[in-house]
């Protein structure tokens, strides 16, 4: 990750998706960079902040837009699809239809926000998970929910 540079990290101070739920942490909306969820202490909240400052996460696109803003467009392409996607699954419920938006969800990425959109799915939500390479299912319910990750910070 060219954000991330060569800065000296002392792990401990970040969340990983690989150890923690990062999915707790943060909050998406569309049209907004990740916000740090207000459940959180106030330790585990500097630490969502150091993670969202580490990996850019909290860019906002600037104006003119420049180069740098290229993770914007693509998060923002990202909700764009997932609204479209969510609309299509409600006009035309269907095995079929679920397994096209899995396959567009994995080619566009960004997880967290195809949660987001079909937050009130719990059937879209563990198709989300369970198709998400290197997901990990012992950081939901069975409602879909978010848990701690064991042995994890968050």
């Amino acid at each position: 990750n060219s954000i991330k540079g060569s800065k000296a990290v002392n792990l401990h101070d970040y969340l990983w998706v690989h150890l923690d739920n990062t999915f707790r942490a943060f909050i998406y909306e569309k049209d907004r960079s990740p916000q740090i969820t207000g459940f959180l202490n106030a330790a585990q909240q500097q630490i969502a902040q150091n993670t969202l400052e580490l990996t850019g996460l909290n860019r906002e696109p600037s104006s003119p837009e420049t180069v740098k803003d290229k993770r914007w467009k693509a998060r923002k392409a990202a909700w764009d699809a997932a609204l479209q996607a969510k609309v299509n699954l409600g006009q035309q419920p269907s095995e079929q239809m679920s397994q096209i938006i899995l396959v567009l969800a994995i080619h566009t990425g960004f997880w967290s926000i195809w949660m987001t959109v079909f937050q009130n799915d719990t059937d879209m939500r563990q198709r989300l998970i369970d198709a998400f390479q290197g997901t990990s299912t012992d950081c939901f319910d069975g409602q879909t929910q978010a848990l701690p990750r064991p042995n994890g910070q968050l």
